[in-house]
């Protein structure tokens, strides 16, 4: 197997997990919540899954590097992409432009992408386990 490829493999099912659930989650809040819930749940989701993206990137970018890959490469992207969500989260709650519920429901998007890949990825290990070690 290719160095990094099941690292690889991994961030990228996060990635579409992520933009499948924001935009199932959108959807069902644009239809069935109040308007003012639904955009923070637009808002918090889409922070979530730019930033998934942005991480994506980052870490596809070092795991091309193989063997040469260090934390100062991939680091001060992924503290400058922390920083500047918390200052978007810091003004979007103080100023009160988003309902925070909403905001949190969005936000715990990356929670339920990272549920299920974790989820698909034990069925796989206990089906390799149990169900194939039985049949031999």
């Amino acid at each position: 197997m290719k160095d990094g490829s099941v690292e690889k493999d991994i961030v990228t099912r996060l990635a579409v997990n992520g933009w499948a659930l924001y935009l199932a989650l959108a959807g069902a809040s644009l239809f069935f919540l109040p308007m003012e819930f639904a955009h923070g749940v637009l808002v918090g989701g889409f922070l979530v899954v730019v930033n998934l993206t942005l991480l994506y990137r980052a870490v596809v970018r070092a795991l091309a590097l193989g063997p040469r890959i260090t934390p100062r490469m991939v680091l001060p992207k992924f503290y400058l992409c922390f920083l500047t969500t918390a200052a978007i989260l810091f003004v979007l709650i103080s100023r009160h432009l988003v309902n925070e519920l909403g905001l949190l429901l969005g936000l715990s998007v990356f929670i339920a992408a990272v549920f299920l890949v974790v989820a698909r990825l034990a069925g796989r290990i206990l089906y390799r386990t149990i169900i194939l070690k039985e049949a031999v």
